[in-house]
């Protein structure tokens, strides 16, 4: 199910998981997805949010460390957001998937 982990895109998600206030940008191919993971501690409420540049439709969901879907935000537009309070500490990964063109999308909070 999930298809890669960008080294790189792991900060700008702590970054935008993190509350500040500049947004990380990400860019995830035509008819792609990709994958992003962070560990998150029990008890903590997270919002995560995309913002793409409106060239295609774009979905946001987030998995625990079992593969368990959390939360998912699925409408028609370019701008998408989960939000969840782990249980327990552990690794939640995080899936863009395009349905257009490529795109270009930033972490936003």
């Amino acid at each position: 199910m999930f298809k890669k982990l960008t080294t790189a895109a792991l900060t700008a998600l702590a970054i935008a998981a993190g509350g500040i206030g500049t947004a990380q940008a990400g860019y995830v191919g035509a008819y792609e997805s990709e994958t992003y993971s962070q560990v998150y501690f029990a008890g903590n409420y997270t919002e995560v949010c995309i913002e793409g540049d409106g060239w295609s439709d774009i979905d946001l969901s987030v998995y625990d460390e079992n593969g368990n879907l959390i939360d998912a935000s699925t409408g028609s537009g370019a701008f998408e957001c989960v939000s969840f309070t782990p249980a327990w500490t552990g690794q939640f990964t995080f899936v863009v998937e395009n349905y257009g063109e490529g795109t270009q999308f930033r972490w936003v909070v």
